[in-house]
């Protein structure tokens, strides 16, 4: 693959590459800004959160804060620090501990109790002559595991005007299932910032830059990176995953000994991506919960990406887009036997307002309408069955 490349050119299509403008999230890069600003200037407490699909910049956005806001302000003279932290999987505990390390307090990891960790961290603050901000990444992850919920953590970033934070969830659902009143109105909705799917022509222009850093020159066309972003402004808006796609394109290019990335090596790659990423999204299933889908979701789906001039999708992909909307907490999936060596079956739920989804399909026109004809196409079809029942 390197005969494709620039010099330096897998930077470009990793996850660590931030970019120096970032294309369609200038507005809410000024917003956080100013919220990051407040805090660390004036010792303000407070939580952001920041929502939004997979790939859709949330993590960059925040990246490319934390760099500006620390050659402006110069935070090392006004005593600042800001401290990233993915929440994956961890505990409520394991996370304040990457806190306290990254503080630079030396304190064992395993041994000690939820309490013992917060009045360290409040000894630090009380003597500290500054302000901590803190990012947790996946905040929907933490306290899987453990005793402490990720309710007892949000609580612990709120009760110091010297520390503030900012939290980062694909769960939609998040805000809504806190209990704990005190914790939910520290999060205030003037404080959150919705993070919406890149379009196709917002895919296309940031894959174009990409490109003119990554490859060399006649290595890629316009309309391959065309062909990649109405692939992925279709069916996802996932940046992350369209970069994934592009290195994986270029591989392919190089194994068959290609000079240049084609639309063939395109669509090559997104089989590869498609397949690969169901893996890693069942591969933790049990036998049982690997069941092919009820046949009245794949055949309505299928209808509609009809409507929509789509082509089909198979089985495998459409367990990986429910498994994907069940970890955003959009729906709730659970099993139910049908008896006695007859199987299981799966049940899905709409997790949050019928209103707000219908809401937010407005915001694509074409996808609504097809949406609303083939509501009226089941219930024509429903009322003509009554009707002759009669």
């Amino acid at each position: 693959m390197q005969n494709l490349l620039e010099e330096g050119g897998e930077l470009y299509l990793s996850e660590r590459y931030i970019p120096e403008r970032p294309l369609f999230r200038e507005k809410i890069i000024e917003k956080y800004l100013g919220y990051l600003r407040s805090f660390l200037v004036y010792n303000i407490s407070g939580i952001v959160l920041f929502e939004g699909p997979t790939g859709t910049g949330k993590t960059m956005s925040f990246r490319f804060s934390e760099k500006t806001i620390k050659e402006k302000l110069k935070l090392d003279e006004i005593g600042g620090k800001i401290i990233y932290i993915n929440g994956r999987d961890k505990t409520a505990i394991e996370v304040l501990h990457s806190l306290l390390t990254n503080l630079g307090i030396s304190i064992p990891r395993r041994g000690f109790s939820f309490g013992t960790y917060v009045n360290e961290l409040e000894y630090f603050l009380k003597n500290f002559d500054g302000h901590v901000h803190v990012c947790i990444d996946e905040i929907d992850r933490v306290g899987w595991r453990g005793e402490h919920s990720v309710e007892d953590l949000l609580y612990v970033l709120t009760r110091n005007e010297r520390l503030s934070a900012t939290i980062i969830t694909n769960d939609f659902t998040f805000l809504k299932r806190i209990k704990d009143p005190r914790v939910r109105s520290s999060i205030s909705v003037d404080k959150s910032i919705v993070f919406e799917r890149y379009s196709k022509e917002q895919c296309y222009h940031i894959l174009k830059d990409r490109c003119e850093k990554a490859f060399r020159k006649g290595v890629i066309s316009d309309s391959v990176i065309w062909r990649l972003s109405e692939i992925i402004g279709k069916e996802s808006g996932d940046i992350r995953a369209a970069i994934t796609v592009l290195r994986l394109a270029a591989e392919i290019a190089a194994e068959r000994g290609g000079g240049e990335i084609t639309v063939e090596d395109i669509n090559a790659a997104w089989r590869r991506f498609e397949s690969s990423h169901m893996v890693e999204k069942i591969n933790a299933l049990e036998a049982g919960q690997k069941l092919v889908l009820s046949g009245a979701i794949y055949e309505k789906l299928i209808s509609l990406r009809g409507r929509l001039g789509m082509g089909s999708i198979g089985m495998d992909t459409l367990r990986v887009k429910l498994n994907e909307l069940e970890g955003y907490g959009v729906i709730s999936c659970y099993r139910r036997g049908r008896g006695r060596g007859a199987g299981i079956e799966r049940l899905y739920r709409l997790e949050i307002e019928v209103q707000s989804l219908l809401e937010a399909l407005k915001r694509a026109p074409e996808l609504y309408i097809a949406l609303m004809e083939e509501v009226k196409r089941i219930v024509s079809e429903k009322v003509s069955v009554f009707r002759e029942t009669l």
